[in-house]
């Protein structure tokens, strides 16, 4: 197993990357030296000095630190070959191959440079074979990278499996170099020679080996793409039209916006592959692809969107942004791209001879250790006792805007111990990891069961209560929640504050040891069933700017001059419009200071949209009953199985719910350090809500008409998907709209200046 680094550690391991490259790969000499085979030795010797030489090797960094390696290369648009000395090491670590070890040290030593001739590994149809006949290496590939700067070739040979070693400058080798889009320019090889190095290696080893450089290559894209993505941002903040500065426009504010959640996914994404690798998992793979699979699309549209705001001063080849168009579109497009990685996501999931264990997933888990893994069997196990098929069964013959709210189930949960999970242990939490927090999401999802009642109070105003209330609020509630008890509803909007809650009218006046309330209410979500509200009004009507005169109040939802009046959400589920009529409340109801709500509205929004994040494991279990269908569909020729373009489909969306599944993670992350995921909850928000409308016309146009048909059809292949389709808009509404969230992303974390009038 490799060396496991300290985030510390990395980080410093990345900065002197960075300081080394700074010094001796400056940006006005990259493209030039990018050709220049001395550069890139030098260069690579240099790398060496920085202690890389066992990269790769069970010695050396893992492969989390090898992709943040190339991350930086790809920064700085360098070029070196680096992964050849990462493939010499993970192939030839090990040996007892006399020639193959002397040629390693070689390698470490910085005398060989190896470039990788995948070939037949390749994934690209024409980039050729090379295969081993009577001890001669002998065939051609095409698309070779880095055999200018290189002393060697490590082939992967098909036929048989292994790896051949054989010097560039052997006679028996032909290079022409193929300029094209590619910096430095790719290469054909022609071979007819016998290697210094032959040793067979099985062929699943060199498949992963060719995953390894496709992830490596992808990494490298995702360094150009965010150095694109770093200057085009820069501008934005400088650049004035029209009289102000370009980046006050909402239309670049969502551009970027959107391009760092594509940033972002791809990030969390090759992380997630690289952990699963480095401590053994053999899902590594499907994460693998996966990363690969989102990255293709999403990081070359950074770098069109990258050159839209730039304008024409990106454009000229003399400015920095070129390099980065070419090697962004090199690097992702090669190795079959994109579609090869959707690919072997459909080929994973619609395998007819896999077998998945009843109320699990198709998709692989993120249980990241024994822990997380036995966590998640304590909760299935409580699960299969606790909420039956019979329960399950009758549960479905409810109506179903009362399917999910069940208090007796809340109150079970509350006694085996399953709420509460990441609180703080002071206040009686259990402060799970993330990790474990997402397998209790996923187990609940795919059992069905019914958690709406306490899902407020628990993940929303408990929270608030424990960083905001009053002593007295914390004894009285948070128990309360604990037990499983204490229904919450959120009184946010009103008919003139929808997303723009600062302009919210309901007023509280303060009337000696009383609150008096007085306004209206709308779009509340199960209102007619909950036992509280966690309301913001305005305290303080001259209170400038606007929002800083709004306080939040925890209202008994009994109490007299409240009317609340149920309609019905076209997903169908109700939602409540509330009057409020000169309601009279303690001066306890209020929580946090008088005037300070506009901090714990917008902390309880975070929170609510780390809650609607998590709604990816409801599309998880969605994905996985369109799976099963497809599953089912056969072997004839015109199974939907089969067809070419539901599988393309089906692998994008696969992608795209382990990036959502990341996001989620990366929120939990956060929360635990102390830090509430502000921009990072709205970007989560956005993706899984615009996921779930993806999802849903993606499965009406995979089942066609059947698609249409509800539960109420005996013959409805998939009876949620209407409904899905139908829910995914309140996915994109509710919490604040998604042109809302992406505000909060320009404004909150590109720091984009705000519009101004």
């Amino acid at each position: 197993m490799a060396m496991e680094l300290s985030k510390e550690e990395r980080a410093l391991l990345i900065e002197s990357l960075r300081r080394l490259l700074e010094g001796g790969w400056p940006v006005e000499q990259a493209v030039e030296w990018a050709n220049d085979a001395k550069a890139l030795r030098r260069i690579m010797g240099e790398l060496h000095g920085l202690g890389l030489a066992e990269l790769g090797s069970s010695e050396g960094p893992g492969l989390r630190e090898t992709l943040m390696l190339f991350e930086e290369l790809g920064r700085a648009s360098c070029p070196v070959p680096l992964i050849g000395l990462w493939l010499a090491n993970w192939l030839l670590d090990g040996t007892n191959d006399a020639d193959a070890r002397a040629f390693l040290t070689a390698v470490q030593a910085g005398e060989a440079v190896p470039a990788i001739v995948l070939a037949g590994f390749d994934g690209d149809r024409n980039a050729g074979s090379v295969s081993i006949v009577d001890g001669q290496a002998s065939g051609a590939a095409a698309f070779v990278e880095g055999v200018a700067a290189a002393t060697h070739l490590l082939l992967l040979s098909t036929a048989p499996s292994g790896v051949a070693v054989v010097a560039v400058d052997d006679p028996g080798v032909r290079v022409t170099h193929t300029p094209g889009l590619a910096v430095p320019a790719l290469s054909e090889v022609e071979l007819a020679s016998r290697p210094s190095v032959w040793l067979p290696v099985e062929k699943e080893r060199l498949a992963d080996a060719a995953r390894v450089v496709r992830l490596v290559n992808t990494a490298r894209a995702l360094g150009a793409a965010q150095r694109a993505f770093d200057l085009a941002l820069e501008h934005a903040k400088q650049r004035r039209q029209f009289g102000r500065v370009i980046g006050e426009f909402q239309a670049i504010q969502h551009k970027l916006a959107d391009c760092l959640s594509r940033l972002d996914g791809t990030r969390l994404s090759l992380a997630g592959a690289a952990d699963a690798s480095d401590r053994r998992d053999a899902s590594w793979i499907y994460f693998a692809e996966g990363a690969i699979a989102y990255a293709g699309p999403s990081l070359r549209q950074v770098i069109l969107e990258a050159h839209h705001v730039m304008g024409a001063i990106g454009y000229a080849e003399e400015h920095e942004l070129p390099r980065h168009f070419r090697s962004v579109h090199a690097d992702l497009v090669r190795f079959g791209g994109a579609a090869r990685a959707r690919g072997a996501l459909a080929d994973y999931l619609l395998a007819p001879a896999r077998v998945k264990e009843k109320g699990s997933s198709n998709l692989p888990s993120h249980d990241t250790d024994a822990s997380v893994a036995a966590f998640r069997s304590r909760i299935r196990a409580w699960l299969n006792e606790n909420w039956t098929d019979a329960d399950r069964s009758a549960n479905r013959l409810l109506p179903f805007t009362d399917r999910a709210y069940n208090r007796e189930f809340s109150r079970k949960m509350g006694a085996a111990g399953w709420t509460g999970l990441d609180w703080p242990k002071e206040v009686g939490g259990q402060a799970r990891s993330p990790g474990e927090q997402l397998a209790f999401i996923e187990e609940l999802e795919f059992a069905e069961a019914p958690t709406d009642a306490n899902m407020a109070g628990e993940t929303i105003v408990g929270p608030a209560i424990i960083r905001y209330g009053s002593e007295e609020q914390k004894k009285d509630f948070l128990p309360a929640f604990l037990r499983g008890e204490r229904s919450f509803a959120l009184h946010y909007s009103e008919p003139e504050a929808g997303s723009d809650l600062a302009a919210l009218r309901t007023t509280a006046r303060r009337e000696g040891d009383e609150w008096v309330i007085s306004g209206q209410k709308l779009w509340t979500t199960g209102g007619d069933k909950a036992e509280y509200a966690f309301m913001a009004a305005r305290t303080d009507p001259e209170a400038q700017p606007k929002h800083a005169g709004i306080s939040i109040f925890l209202v008994p939802l009994d109490t007299p001059g409240i009317t609340i009046r149920p309609g019905m959400f076209m997903y169908g589920r109700t939602f409540c419009e509330t009057f409020y009529d000169d309601v009279r409340l303690p001066a306890g109801a209020l929580l946090g200071p008088e005037n300070g709500g506009w901090k714990v509205i917008t902390d309880a929004l975070a929170a609510e949209r780390v809650m609607i994040g998590t709604t990816v494991a409801h599309l998880q279990h969605v994905f996985d009953r369109l799976i099963d269908y497809l599953r089912s569909t056969g072997e004839s020729a015109d199974s939907p199985r089969l067809d070419p373009v539901i599988r393309d489909r089906i692998g994008n969306l696969a992608a795209e719910i382990e990036v959502a599944r990341q996001f989620t993670l990366r929120n939990g992350n956060l929360v635990q350090t102390g830090r509430v995921p502000i921009y990072e909850a709205a970007m989560s928000k956005v993706f899984v809500g615009e996921l779930q409308e993806r999802l849903g016309e993606a499965a009406m146009d995979i089942l066609g008409s059947g698609g249409l048909l509800s539960e109420e059809a005996a013959s409805a292949p998939i009876p949620e998907v209407e409904q899905v389709l139908r829910h995914s808009l309140m996915g994109v509404l509710g919490g604040g709209t998604s042109e809302m969230q992406r505000n909060t992303i320009a404004l909150r974390g590109l720091k984009l200046p705000r519009h101004s009038s």
